[in-house]
């Protein structure tokens, strides 16, 4: 009886496991349809210096739309501090990816010097269904990329609606 409760469990796991991973390959092949995609990209910059303090900050934002809807969102940030005489240089890099308006995955990546960050966020109707980091706030990080992206989706619509 344990051997099939054993057996039963691990066909279970195995196919969530599954489902997963088929999820997340349909939508990688999304993310590389967007990628591969012949739409115009919007692009922008933000620069910001604060010499008094030592700090200067540089965002590169881009965007593809299709039909006024946002199929992919990139912010690439370069930051400069200076402290203690030393000056520390982040580079961050976060990009947003859509279907139907929906958010289907997030790529971000921070680099530090030689250290370097990464992670992918995957998402299905509106919830977090897989991510590859394994820092200890990884769920929550996953939520908090939902509202920063719904509320960075509301502020393009309202500004392409106008």
């Amino acid at each position: 009886m344990k051997t099939v409760c054993s057996a039963l469990l691990f066909l279970v796991l195995f196919q969530a496991n599954a489902q997963d991973s088929l999820a997340t390959k349909k939508i990688d092949s999304l993310v590389t349809s967007i990628n591969n995609s012949t739409l115009p990209v919007i692009r922008d910059s933000v620069i910001n210096e604060v010499p008094a303090i030592g700090f200067s900050s540089r965002a590169y934002i881009s965007m593809v739309l299709l039909e006024n809807k946002v199929l992919k969102y990139t912010q690439h940030t370069f930051l400069t501090s200076l402290e203690n005489g030393a000056t520390n240089k982040l580079e961050t890099n976060s990009t947003f990816y859509y279907q139907e308006q929906y958010l289907i995955k997030v790529e971000e990546y921070a680099k530090e010097g030689d250290k370097k960050q990464e992670a992918h966020w995957y998402y299905h109707e509106g919830k977090p269904i897989y991510w590859t980091s394994s820092a200890e706030n990884a769920a929550s990080r996953a939520e908090q990329l939902i509202k920063i992206s719904d509320a960075m989706v509301n502020a393009i619509q309202s500004r392409i609606n106008k």
